[in-house]
């Protein structure tokens, strides 16, 4: 297996992910949705959700995305598929190691020192701008994402997303 650099760490490369070898939770097969170098988007006819898969160094992961196929599409009140500006606004926020602005705090469930944390490392273990993306508002896939991450040191931080703007909100007012 090669080796590429991921924040100036030499790391394993990502192989190519089949959506077609893995199931959805209900047990329908999962088709290709859309993909990047190392993830896919994956949708199942049996049940009309959608699944991130995730090739990390060593072990598949699948994240079922409840929100997914509701806040994204093509209609006048969903977000184009192609928008990923708070996802690469995050990614840049997290590399300087600076807050994000309100938006994205609230996209992202980011109330506390230790989510940031968590998000940062994800970032640093080979998390993208396109694996944000797809868990963006979906507070049960942030956190499974963050928890894909094997080294993990916030792997007990839960984005909770119907509570992060009110947790934010209270925690940037004390500053």
């Amino acid at each position: 297996m090669g080796k590429t650099i991921v924040n100036g760490n030499a790391e394993p490369t990502r192989r190519f992910v089949n959506a077609d070898r893995h199931q959805c939770q209900c047990g329908g097969q999962l088709q290709k949705f859309d993909e990047n170098s190392s993830s896919q988007t994956a949708y199942c006819s049996r049940c009309n959700e959608y699944s991130l898969i995730l090739r990390p160094a060593y072990e598949t992961q699948v994240i079922h995305l409840n929100l997914f196929g509701t806040i994204r599409g093509n209609a006048a009140y969903q977000r184009p598929y192609s928008d990923m500006e708070r996802a690469e606004e995050l990614v840049v926020c997290l590399v300087m190691d600076v807050w994000p602005n309100w938006a994205t705090i609230d996209q992202f469930s980011i109330y506390s020192s230790d989510h940031l944390g968590a998000l940062q490392h994800a970032l640093r273990s080979g998390c993208t701008a396109y694996d944000f993306d797809r868990v963006q508002g979906d507070g049960s896939a942030i956190t499974n994402l963050v928890r894909c991450v094997s080294t993990q040191p916030y792997g007990r931080v839960d984005f909770d997303h119907g509570l992060a703007f009110a947790k934010s909100s209270r925690l940037h007012k004390r500053r």
